[in-house]
């Protein structure tokens, strides 16, 4: 016999929602002063991530868009 239950499953809509579409999660090491720098800048308003994607434009523009073998569509 076969017990079937009305528990359980999932619903449509249900569960976390993506704060974020198209970003990812990403760790790195910094020394303590960088982290309590970056403290600060998170209570002034300032998002880290959107930093760190100016920054890494920045240098990209600047020093590897020549590099050959670099995708071109970066």
């Amino acid at each position: 016999m076969i017990k079937t239950s009305n528990r359980g499953g999932r619903r449509e809509g249900s569960g976390r929602r993506p704060s974020d579409a198209g970003r990812v999660n990403l760790t790195v090491r910094v020394s303590p002063e960088t982290k309590l720098k970056i403290k600060y800048l998170r209570r002034a308003g300032f998002k880290i991530g959107e930093l760190v994607d100016e920054s890494v434009a920045g240098l990209w523009d600047t020093c590897c868009s020549g590099i050959d073998d670099a995708p071109n569509d970066l």
